[in-house]
């Protein structure tokens, strides 16, 4: 079971806070400098990814879970960029800890439920979460975001 959210975190470097504008969106310049993730970081990337959460909720009927769980104590997050999907099951099961990991702390909302607990870390490195540390881990549409290299680590991580 996930006992600390916080262990083994350090401070936030400030080479992640950096931003560098392209073409009028704001982008985490550390991403696009190591060509990690090429999206902006912006109000109206938060929005767009606000709407698209709305849309896989009605195609996905509702369902947070792939498949049905039924107690789920300690989530993963990984790649949580505007949190819509971590902070809505934080709200819905408040007993539940949620853990979200991305690369960019730009787009996380300033009302968060005292049970999401957001982290900056890249999934294209080893993930230093204890084994079975989590119930359930969510990682959708990350694709875009992790190295072609990184894929078969990055599944026994998740799996771990």
């Amino acid at each position: 079971m996930f006992r600390d959210p916080q262990a083994g975190t350090t401070t936030l470097d400030s080479q992640y806070i950096r931003l560098t504008t392209i073409h009028g969106r704001d982008f985490q310049r550390y991403s696009i400098e190591r060509s990690i993730h090429l999206v902006p970081v912006d109000e109206q990337e938060a929005d767009r990814l606000e709407s698209q959460h709305q849309m896989l909720n009605v195609v996905f009927d509702h369902r947070l879970f792939f498949p049905p769980v039924t107690r789920v104590r300690s989530v993963l997050d990984c790649g949580y960029g505007a949190a819509s999907w971590a902070v809505e099951v934080a709200e819905k099961d408040p007993s539940c800890t949620v853990v979200g990991v991305d690369i960019s702390p730009h787009m996380k909302p300033d009302d968060m439920p005292e049970n999401f607990i957001p982290q900056l870390d890249d999934i294209n490195h080893a993930f230093t979460f204890n084994a079975n540390s989590f119930d359930f881990v969510h990682s959708r549409l990350v694709g875009g975001g992790i190295n072609r290299g990184r894929w078969p680590a990055y599944l026994r991580d998740i799996k771990k």
